[in-house]
């Protein structure tokens, strides 16, 4: 006896009747909607979110996070309510490319009033209402706006949409087999978690890590990537010394005008340029190790980042130490020697231009 092919779920699910909608109804429902929202993070507390422009790419930063991501900002969370998201939900799913899995007979021109509203995604949004049950973090101020004030008091904020990319991600990649080491469902939202956020049931599936074990070379070498190396840290410090100990015994500048003294300035520079990037060069070798030399594969210039001081970076990649970098670099190390410290009370070794006549001679003889 022939057994029936099992029926997919797409094909089991009941599909909605579509109700009608206008352009200006349409942009009404998801005026208000947002990317971070507060009953994410607590439910009782009162609707506060933010939206993030639609048409603005991601930021850069090291972290994963859905400001960071390049995921379709147009994906939106409602602020009104489970009970009152009927036509926010038939928009939501023409964006996602889903309307025909969940509803049915779709008017004529629906799709495209859906598709038209939501350009007003592209504006950034916030409700802002701050409610005592939402935690707050105190922040040293950072930005210019808050330049007189000690703390910033931040609310975290999460997106259910990053909620439900990693769940899908774990899906996928548990039905290729692998298993993670712990996953566990938690009952957010209580028995109406529809009222939490779009996709509260993505938010229930968690996912369990140890904490990293720190790896102190890694973190040194993910510090100079975003900064750069301290120009500093690669200066031979014992042979500066000496050579302040030479000008300090000879105050007066006629002593100091012989070719011996001359050829002894010109060493010391030379010897100095030379310590600078050899210890550059092996602090190179050492971000290769760690994080690898992502040019020519993510356009990232190497192992700096690019907005790093172009100084430092042509110190760890000699690809670009073209003729520009070379007169900068020559300036800077003179700079270098003559601002060295040679007391505890912050006493220079010269003064600014002392050594000045000497870059020309860094940059044609030295390097």
């Amino acid at each position: 006896m022939a057994t029936q092919p099992a029926s997919n779920k797409k094909e089991a699910r009941i599909r909605k009747a579509w109700n009608p909608l206008t352009l200006e109804q349409a942009r009404r429902e998801i005026a208000s909607s947002v990317h971070f929202y507060s009953k994410c993070t607590n439910t009782n507390a009162a609707a506060a979110g933010v939206r993030l422009p639609a048409n603005e790419p991601p930021l850069k930063a090291p972290v994963v996070g859905f400001s960071t991501t390049d995921l379709d900002r147009r994906h939106t969370t409602y602020t009104v309510g489970a009970p009152l998201i009927g036509p926010f939900g038939q928009i939501m799913s023409v964006l996602e490319g889903v309307e025909d899995d969940n509803y049915k007979d779709i008017g004529q021109g629906q799709r495209e009033i859906c598709l038209q509203a939501a350009e007003v995604l592209n504006e950034h949004f916030e409700l802002r209402t701050i409610d005592p049950r939402l935690r707050q973090v105190l922040m040293p101020a950072m930005t210019s706006e808050a330049a007189q004030a000690d703390f910033i008091a931040l609310t975290p904020l999460h997106s259910d949409k990053l909620s439900q990319v990693i769940d899908q991600r774990r899906r996928v990649e548990a039905d290729a087999g692998f298993r993670w080491r712990s996953a566990v469902n938690i009952d957010l939202g209580g028995s109406k978690k529809q009222n939490m956020a779009r996709r509260a049931r993505s938010m229930c599936n968690v996912l369990h890590f140890a904490a990293p074990q720190e790896n102190q070379a890694l973190r040194r070498a993910m510090a100079t990537y975003y900064r750069g190396p301290r120009f500093a840290e690669l200066l031979p410090h014992g042979l500066l010394k000496d050579f302040a100990a030479q000008v300090l015994a000879m105050p007066d500048p006629k002593a100091r005008e012989g070719l011996a003294w001359r050829n002894y300035v010109e060493a010391t520079v030379r010897q100095t340029a030379a310590h600078v990037l050899s210890a550059a060069d092996a602090l190179a070798r050492l971000q290769r190790d760690a994080l690898g030399d992502t040019q020519g594969q993510k356009g990232e210039g190497g192992v700096t980042a690019k907005t790093v001081d172009p100084i430092l970076r042509g110190l760890l990649d000699i690809r670009l130490r073209d003729k520009p970098w070379k007169r900068a670099f020559a300036r800077r190390l003179i700079s270098e020697i003559e601002s060295y410290k040679v007391s505890a009370e912050g006493a220079l070794l010269a003064d600014s231009g002392t050594f000045g006549h000497l870059i020309q001679f860094v940059e044609e003889e030295v390097l």
